[in-house]
């Protein structure tokens, strides 16, 4: 007749094996959530497109009301290469900041710190968008200047 002792080590030792499977099963089940699943997947409509242009014109911007001809900033026309040719003017301050741009149709756009749009300001002139963004409520008078001046303060 077996020992009462013999009875549990027996059952221990099979507990501990079961014990031990079920630990490694526990461990997959775990690890299992773990992969990492990559799929690619093209958009049907294609992304924007970064288009490097250089200025084609610049002009200095000075205010009309004031007795002063001293300039209070700068427009720069830059022009796409290509069969679209798309252009804009580019509204600087003294500093060459861009606060703002205004297209060849005459809408004008002024950025606002800390937006991530820009605040659409009406439409109208070139000079009109350009007023509008740097004195508003001024108008102002655009003298051309070359490109190459403008380019080595840039």
């Amino acid at each position: 007749m077996p020992t009462p002792r013999k009875v549990p080590n027996q059952l221990w030792a099979c507990s501990r094996a079961i014990r031990a499977q079920l630990a490694g099963l526990t461990l997959c089940l775990i690890a299992l959530p773990s992969c990492i699943l990559v799929s690619q997947r093209s958009s049907p409509t294609d992304g924007p497109k970064a288009v490097s242009t250089l200025p084609k014109a610049a002009w200095s911007v000075i205010p009309t009301d004031f007795d002063s001809t001293d300039s209070i900033g700068w427009v720069i026309r830059f022009q796409e290469a290509g069969e679209s040719a798309r252009s804009f003017y580019s509204v600087r301050n003294l500093h060459h900041q861009e606060l703002g741009l205004v297209d060849t149709l005459g809408r004008a756009w002024k950025y606002q710190p800390f937006q991530k749009e820009a605040n659409w300001l009406g439409s109208g002139s070139v000079p009109e968008g350009v007023s509008s963004i740097l004195c508003p409520g001024s108008p102002v008078t655009l003298v051309e200047n070359s490109v190459s001046a403008i380019e080595t303060r840039l």
